[in-house]
């Protein structure tokens, strides 16, 4: 009997393999094997995902547009037992194997649940591409609304055909995705019983200010830090005054184009400069600890404070191999923002922005006396980015109507577990205190960390978010 049950585990998943290259069989035949396997109980197998296509609805709000696309999935069997949940992961704002990275997600909780791992990918991101361009009119086709129309589409189908209930059901996500989450088990909630929604922003915002003011914050436990990020603000914004400057900081940042004389530049590089060091207390993880790691290199007392910047700089995002320099003109940046073919935005580009400059905004900001970094990018540049990259005159984001439509972080749906990271930004649009609806859980690391590998060097808080997680889930499928 094992022999018969291997041999039909190894079957299903090499015609499904092969069918990403071929149409020999149909979805519905495929879903049949699967099933199949699924009955058998058959499971245990260190088979690792396999992926697949479904014919999604091109646009939920018009019946009748009957156009469809392939929308990829993948599923993971390795610690199904017959009769255990479904573990439904939504993708964000990338290709999905991104998320193979939550780790304590993907492989931790369904081998203690003995669950199936289903990720969909979300439309307009990797392979799932509703239209054959990124034009602003097809860009109409990203809502979140749609993304959270084709996970029930898909997810009623994969529970009719699989078998599973609701009530074995728990939706996840992380980030922009574990908002998607808590929204899904909101709007949805007669398809899943519960929510994981790590790291969630479910306030949508304008003129995010706080993102950059919460570093001087994090940055705390280490002394020095922060008055060297301004020291290295101050001088580089008085190198912008002067033409020698401006050479030399194209020198020190390897630009690989000089900054224009015009200033035009100037708004852009020192937005990539903030950006750039500034989202390091989003990545403060074990065992990478991003913070921890650009301030080291921000006390080194053997540079000046604009080199440790620039060393800093290249620590979090290194140049892209195929330049060996970074492109930060406007001119550039615009144009890539307007490329409207698919394979120019291998990952999240100018769909991303779109759903920023349509829904939620999100503009991290700065003003006089709001964080230790520039303090003039303002909320009217990006705006002005957002009608020149689609074409829009006056393309603000509908935040107002994002908040109304989904409640910020009043949210009043139950089985909702959120857990947030004090050093991340993003837990300032988050759910940080329980309500009489959410269970909320902070932990001293950052961004999604909840769902990140098992390490050593875990601290308890961090650990005790990931047991909320194991008893919410717990409780919800008794």
């Amino acid at each position: 009997m094992k022999s018969f049950i291997l041999l039909l585990v190894v079957s299903v998943v090499v015609v499904v393999a092969n069918n990403n290259n071929n149409n020999q069989l149909d979805n519905n035949k495929k879903f049949e094997l699967l099933k199949t396997f699924v009955d058998a109980g058959a499971g245990q197998n260190d088979l690792g995902p396999w992926y697949n296509t479904f014919t999604q609805i091109q646009d939920h709000s018009d019946p009748s547009n009957t156009n469809t696309f392939q929308q990829r999935f993948s599923v993971k069997t390795q610690f199904y037992k017959k009769g255990g949940p479904l573990f439904f992961f939504l993708s964000g704002e990338s290709a999905m194997e991104l998320y193979n990275t939550e780790v304590f997600a993907n492989t931790d909780l369904p081998r203690e649940f003995g669950a199936m791992f289903v990720v969909l990918e979300h439309r307009f991101y990797g392979e799932s591409f509703p239209t054959s361009t990124l034009a602003t009119e097809n860009l109409a086709l990203l809502t979140s609304q749609q993304a959270l129309a084709d996970a029930a589409h898909f997810l009623t189908d994969f529970q009719n055909k699989m078998g599973f209930s609701p009530n074995q059901t728990v939706v996840f996500g992380c980030s922009y995705s574990g908002a998607l989450s808590a929204w899904f088990r909101e709007k949805y909630s007669d398809l899943v019983v519960g929510s994981i929604a790590p790291s969630s922003p479910v306030e949508a915002i304008l003129n995010f200010t706080g993102f950059y003011g919460l570093f001087e914050q994090a940055a705390s436990g280490f002394p020095g830090c922060s008055y060297r990020i301004q020291q290295a603000i101050g001088n580089i914004s008085s190198l912008l005054t002067t033409t020698d400057g401006r050479k030399s900081l194209q020198s020190t940042f390897n630009l690989c184009t000089p900054l224009a004389e015009d200033g035009n530049d100037d708004y852009h590089f020192k937005h990539m400069l903030t950006l750039i060091v500034g989202t390091a207390p989003q990545y403060e993880n074990p065992p990478g600890w991003a913070l921890t790691n650009t301030c080291e290199i921000m006390n080194n007392d053997d540079l000046s404070a604009i080199d440790a910047y620039a060393q800093a700089v290249v620590y979090n995002k290194p140049p892209l191999k195929a330049l060996g320099c970074y492109e930060w003109s406007q001119k550039a940046y615009i144009k890539a923002l307007r490329n409207e073919k698919i394979e120019s935005h291998p990952a999240i580009g100018r769909a991303w922005y779109w759903q920023k400059c349509n829904e939620f905004g999100y503009f991290q900001t700065t003003y006089p006396g709001t964080s230790i970094f520039f303090d003039d990018l303002d909320l009217e540049h990006l705006l002005h980015d957002c009608q020149a990259a689609y074409g829009i005159e006056g393309k603000t984001p509908d935040v107002d109507g994002t908040n109304s439509y989904y409640g910020g972080k009043d949210i009043q749906t139950h089985n909702i577990q959120v857990t947030n990271g004090n050093y991340d930004p993003w837990h300032l649009l988050s759910i940080t205190t329980p309500t009489s609806y959410i269970s909320s859980n902070n932990y001293e690391a950052a961004h999604c960390a909840a769902l990140h590998a098992i390490t050593k060097e875990d601290p308890p808080s961090l650990i005790a978010a990931r047991n909320a997680i194991r008893t919410s889930i717990a409780t919800w499928l008794k």
